[in-house]
C-alpha cells in the first residue's frame, strides 16, 4: 500500500496529455530494467503495472515493456518524469529488486529512431549506386512501412510472383480492423489444385508496438517468392517448401494500432476499438490486446479485465474484430486438419514459444506431442543463433517468460488441433527493444526465414522417420521431462 500511496501523490502533480494529431513526446523520459530476485518482488513490479497504467494518459502511469511475471525475468519499464522519483522509491530500495537505468531521457532515442527510419531509404539508395545488391530480392526492406505502403507491397509482391509462376500468389481480403483497415492475407499456393498439400500459417504485427515483427513476415514472403520461384535465385530448400507446403501469411494483423503507433504514440499495444472505462473509475480507454483475446483459456492470468491495460483481454473470447477475422479464416483453412504449423512473429526477447502460456507446467498431451514442439522450437531457434549468433530460450511462455491466457499460439493447438503451434520474439535483448532500427530489417529477416526452414525441416522429419524424435530430438532437448 505504501508503494501504490507513494505514487499516487506523485501522479497527483501531472496533467499531460497526448495531443490529437501530434506524436507524443517522450522528452525526459527513463527506461529502467528491473530484475527482481524474489516473487514478492515481481508481485511488486505487478502491483505498479496494474495500479498506473499508461492510458488514457500515459504522462500518470508506467508503460512496461513486458509483463512482470516470475522473479529472475527482467522488465523494461518507462517511466515520465514526475514519476521518477516515486518510482525509485518504491523500487530501488528494494534489495530483491536490481534496478538498472538504461536511458535518462528515452524522448531522444525515441527521436532518432524516428530519424533514422525516415533517413534511412535515402542512405541505402546512395549506398546502392556503388554496390549492386547481392540478394535481389522484390523490395527494399530498408524502412518501416506505414499501413499503405505496407498493403502496396504486399500487392507488389502478389503481383511479381505471377508474373514468375502464375496463378502462385493471391491476396485475400479476410476481414477489417475497428476503423476499417483491412486485414489482407497473402497466399502463396504452388499448386492449386492439390488438396493434400499441408498449410503454414504466419502472422505480424498483433501488437502495434513491435514493427520489427510485420518487416520481417513481409521479408520472408519476399524470401519464399523470389528464391522458391524466381530461376535466376532458386535455393533448393525453398524451392522445396513450396513444393510442400501452402503459406497463408497475414503480415500486419493489427493495422489500426500500427498506424497509432506510427502517427500518435509510439509504444502503442493494443487495437484502437472503444471501451468503457474501468468499473471503479472515470477514466475512458481505447484497445483491446488482441493476443489475449483468443478463446482457449480467455479470461485467466496474465490478460486484465481494465481497459486501460495494456493487456485487457476485451469482453469475451474473440470481442475484438481482428482477431474474430482471422478466428473465422484460420477455422476454415483448418477444416480439414491441413495446417501443420501456426507461427507468430512478436518482438523484442528472442523467445521462441510453444503452448501452453495460459499457466506454468502445463503442457500439451500426450508428452510426445509436448516434445515434438519443443524439439521443433530448438531447432529453430539452434538455426537462428548460428545465423547472427544472437541467443534465443526456447520453452513456454508460462515457464521462460510470462504466464498470458487467450494467446494465439494457445488457442491454435488447444481449440483446433494443429500440430505445431509456435511464437517468435524477435531481437533485439533489450538494447534497442523495439527501436530497432531499419537497417535490421533484412538482418532479423534473413534470421527469421533459416529457422522456418529448420523448423519445417524438423516437423517433416518427426512426420516422416519414425526414429527422429528418439536419435535426434531426446539427444538435444529437454523434451522427456515434460
Amino acid at each position: 500500500m505504501k508503494i501504490c500511496l507513494l505514487l499516487i501523490a506523485a501522479g497527483l502533480l501531472i496533467c499531460q496529455t497526448v495531443q490529437g494529431g501530434k506524436t507524443f513526446s517522450f522528452e525526459g523520459y527513463r527506461l529502467y530494467r528491473a530484475d527482481p530476485f524474489t516473487k514478492e518482488a515481481a508481485a511488486v513490479l505487478r502491483s505498479l503495472h496494474d495500479a498506473y497504467p499508461s492510458e488514457p494518459e500515459p504522462g500518470l502511469g508506467l508503460t512496461f515493456f513486458n509483463y512482470p511475471s516470475h522473479r529472475n525475468v527482467k522488465v523494461d519499464i518507462l517511466v515520465p518524469p514526475r514519476l521518477v522519483s516515486a518510482f525509485r522509491k518504491a523500487v530501488a530500495g528494494r534489495p530483491d529488486i536490481q534496478l538498472e537505468l538504461l536511458h535518462r531521457n528515452y524522448g531522444r532515442v525515441a527521436a532518432q529512431a524516428d530519424r533514422e527510419n525516415r533517413q534511412f531509404p535515402r542512405l541505402m539508395k546512395r549506398l546502392r549506386r556503388a554496390v549492386r545488391r547481392s540478394d535481389q530480392l522484390i523490395l527494399n526492406h530498408n524502412q518501416y512501412l506505414r499501413y499503405d505502403q505496407l498493403l502496396e507491397a504486399v500487392n507488389t509482391l502478389a503481383q511479381q510472383c505471377n508474373l514468375l509462376r502464375s496463378n502462385t500468389c493471391r491476396q485475400q481480403e479476410i476481414g477489417s480492423a475497428y476503423e476499417g483497415r483491412k486485414l489482407i492475407v497473402l497466399r502463396i499456393e504452388k499448386s492449386q489444385t492439390d488438396k493434400q498439400k499441408r498449410k503454414v500459417w504466419i502472422d505480424g504485427g498483433i501488437h502495434a508496438r513491435e514493427w520489427i515483427s510485420p518487416a520481417t513476415v513481409l521479408y520472408m514472403a519476399d524470401v519464399l517468392i523470389s528464391k522458391g520461384l524466381n530461376r535466376r535465385m532458386w535455393t533448393p530448400e525453398v524451392v522445396a517448401l513450396l513444393d510442400y507446403y501452402d503459406f497463408l501469411m497475414l503480415p500486419l494483423y493489427n493495422p489500426d494500432g500500427y498506424e497509432y503507433s506510427h502517427s500518435h504514440y509510439r509504444f502503442w499495444r493494443k487495437n484502437r476499438q472503444t471501451n468503457g472505462g474501468h468499473p471503479s473509475q472515470s477514466r475512458v480507454c481505447r484497445g483491446v490486446d488482441l493476443n489475449r483475446n483468443y478463446g482457449y483459456k480467455w479470461g485467466g492470468s496474465g490478460s486484465s479485465s481494465d481497459p486501460c491495460q495494456d493487456n485487457y483481454r476485451g469482453t469475451g473470447p474473440f470481442s475484438a474484430m481482428e482477431s474474430a477475422a482471422v478466428k473465422r479464416f484460420v477455422e476454415q483453412e483448418n477444416s480439414d486438419k491441413k495446417i501443420l504449423l501456426f507461427l507468430s512473429y512478436h518482438s523484442y526477447g528472442q523467445y521462441v514459444l510453444m503452448p501452453f502460456g495460459f499457466k506454468r507446467g502445463a503442457y500439451p498431451r500426450p508428452a510426445l506431442s509436448a516434445g515434438k514442439m519443443s524439439c521443433v522450437a530448438f531447432f529453430g531457434s539452434r538455426e537462428m543463433f548460428a545465423t547472427n549468433h544472437r541467443f534465443y530460450i526456447h520453452g513456454t511462455s508460462a515457464d521462460v517468460l510470462y504466464e498470458a491466457s487467450g494467446g494465439s499460439d494457445d488457442w491454435a493447438h488447444g481449440s483446433l488441433e494443429v500440430p505445431y503451434s509456435l511464437t517468435v520474439e524477435l531481437p533485439d535483448d533489450g538494447a534497442y527493444g523495439f527501436l530497432l532500427p531499419p537497417a535490421y530489417i533484412r538482418n532479423v529477416g534473413s534470421e527469421a526465414v533459416r529457422g522456418l526452414l529448420a523448423m519445417l525441416r524438423t516437423i517433416h522429419d518427426l512426420e516422416t522417420n519414425t526414429n527422429f524424435y528418439r536419435t535426434r530430438c531426446l539427444a538435444h532437448t529437454a523434451a522427456s521431462d515434460y
